[in-house]
């Protein structure tokens, strides 16, 4: 399979069954809206870009709705780092306060996680995940009790429910 530096993922409900579409490279979808092909008016024009950083081992990612910069992420080639950027600050400071330790702001909320630990690190919260339980949960079902793989579901749920919260969802 070839690697792309974007990769799309187009999902349709609107089929008989489910379907998606994977393609790669730069990416431009116009979102129509009204009753049909015939009949209809544009709603928005979506754009992710690739914009190399001249010098730096670091490409920077965008993504526009009808020309404006909505959301921006940075990926370091060499690494693999990914570094969430905030619309309002160079792309190239936060990168170069990001490789001196320092924490660097996102769009939304930061969260300091194992505060006071050797772990210790902040992130933004777009870029927390909760890791996959329900698996853990069904072995300990199965290895421990019912009621030992019950408290890891609950934790799982709770880890989602704070996620929501710390993101501003909830």
């Amino acid at each position: 399979m070839r690697s792309h530096r974007i990769w799309n993922t187009v999902n349709a409900s609107s089929y008989s069954r489910p379907a998606s579409k994977s393609f790669g490279g730069e990416f431009v979808a116009r979102v129509n809206v009204g009753s049909s092909a015939s009949y209809s008016d544009e709603l928005a024009k979506v754009e992710a870009r690739e914009l190399p950083l001249n010098g730096t081992d670091w490409s920077l990612f965008v993504l526009y709705v009808d020309g404006e910069q909505i959301k921006r992420k940075a990926f370091n080639n060499k690494t693999r780092d990914f570094l969430a950027l905030d619309l309002h600050t160079p792309a190239l400071a936060q990168i170069e306060a990001y490789e001196r330790g320092e924490a660097v702001r996102s769009d939304g909320p930061l969260v300091t996680l194992a505060k006071g630990g050797t772990a210790e690190r902040t992130v933004a919260a777009s870029d927390l995940n909760v890791p996959d339980l329900w698996n853990i949960a069904a072995a300990v079902d199965d290895s421990v009790s019912k009621k030992a793989g019950d408290m890891v579901r609950e934790c799982w749920h709770l880890a989602h429910d704070l996620l929501r919260h710390v993101r501003g969802e909830s």
